[in-house]
């Protein structure tokens, strides 16, 4: 991915890093990822992932860029009260990013944020993985070359 993709997903990671959150975490940043049970999967492993861009032409010299950024939330679940609180992460993890800047890179704006909160059935059916998913549209101009 561009190096101006990997910057929005690390100031992603930043606002991640920044807040507080129903499950704590350590975000990552990394192409894709889906964890499987040979990783230890007891705490929540939150991946952020740099999707695509596309551009748009803006004004006066310079486009409109729009970023796709995924974050995947994975852990073992089985019981309700875990796969509750799950979603609740990623829900609170919305709810804070939707329609707002990102603190280091404040040229940048979460214009929305989807969210898959069964990403993977057959891996929670098989597994007991359950990965719930995010993806979040960032916008920011950039001068045209």
């Amino acid at each position: 991915m561009s190096a101006k993709a990997t910057a929005i997903a690390e100031a992603v990671i930043a606002q991640l890093q920044a807040g507080t959150w129903p499950l704590a975490f350590t975000p990552t940043l990394a192409r894709a990822r889906v964890l499987d049970a040979a990783t230890d999967l007891a705490s929540l492993q939150v991946t952020v992932s740099p999707q695509g861009r596309s551009l748009a032409r803006g004004d006066r010299g310079s486009n409109l860029a729009t970023y796709t950024v995924s974050i995947f939330l994975q852990q073992a679940a089985g019981e309700q009260a875990v796969e509750e609180a799950i979603l609740d992460t990623a829900e609170a993890i919305a709810d804070a990013l939707a329609g707002n800047r990102l603190a280091v890179l404040p040229e940048a704006l979460v214009r929305e944020v989807r969210h898959e909160p069964l990403f993977s059935v057959e891996q929670l059916r098989e597994k007991g993985i359950l990965t719930t998913v995010l993806v979040l549209t960032i916008e920011q101009y950039e001068t045209r070359n």
